[in-house]
């Protein structure tokens, strides 16, 4: 019988790497053709989620949605509008907008309930 060569299995997951990194590159290059972007006036209503510097008790993340974007986000930097962000604003947390969707109170759900027990979103 023939040996095995130990490198075959770093090979083939290399070679399987590579394939689906191209696969997902042309996938997302197709898409980005196929789908405009667009601006959260465009939108009507717009899904964002705000990363917390540091992770206050279990919550690292907050996700919400609005009609005007910048007016909830100036009401959040002065610890309005949601409660977890008022109790973050209090211990002195800041926070960052890590992400925008076009959506309303339906999309929030919809990414909500698809975080619950994975990583909160994918990277784009």
């Amino acid at each position: 019988m023939p040996a095995i060569s130990r490198t075959f299995p770093r090979y083939y997951a290399a070679m399987l790497r590579g394939l689906v990194t191209q696969h997902c590159q042309r996938l997302l290059r197709e898409q980005a053709q196929l789908v405009p972007l667009r601006t959260p006036q465009e939108c009507g209503m717009t899904v964002y989620l705000l990363h917390f510097d540091r992770p206050y008790q279990h919550a690292k993340h907050y996700l919400g949605s609005c009609q005007d974007l910048e007016r909830r986000l100036t009401q959040h930097g002065k610890g309005r509008g949601a409660r977890l962000l008022e109790v973050v604003h209090a211990v002195g947390i800041g926070w960052q907008l890590a992400r925008t969707w076009c959506g309303g109170k339906q999309r929030e759900r919809q990414l909500k309930k698809q975080g619950r027990g994975q990583p909160p979103l994918p990277d784009l």
